[in-house]
């Protein structure tokens, strides 16, 4: 595993994993990350890397805002990224088993009435 797709610098190089899960022994910081595997022999026969696959680690999103009292309606916001879409649901138990309102949204933000 590395954060450049030629490997340049690694940042992981397991030889034993076993199985198809694998934990980078390092917290990981935000970033694009590189990984590929090859297959080994139990007589220690290296195979060639397989494909190179990467993924992007995103920073947990901020807390969202409070939501706020706007002339008898509702107004719920919070962060989002150019491009995002958002589903949205608001209900009156804490496992979302009584939704009230479910929508999607092209904003990060939404007012429903009190």
């Amino acid at each position: 595993m590395a954060r450049d797709a030629n490997f340049c610098t690694l940042l992981e190089n397991e030889k034993s994993v076993r199985g198809i899960n694998f934990a980078p022994a390092a917290k990981l910081v935000s970033g694009e990350y590189f990984w590929r595997a090859a297959s080994v022999r139990p007589d220690g026969d290296i195979g060639p890397f397989g494909d190179t696959q990467s993924f992007t680690l995103k920073p947990i999103p901020p807390v969202p805002n409070p939501p706020k009292d706007e002339d008898g309606r509702i107004g719920f916001s919070w962060s989002g990224e150019p491009g995002q879409t958002f589903d949205f649901q608001l209900a009156r138990d804490a496992a979302f088993k009584k939704v009230v309102i479910e929508k999607k949204l092209d904003t990060p933000e939404i007012s429903i009435e009190k």
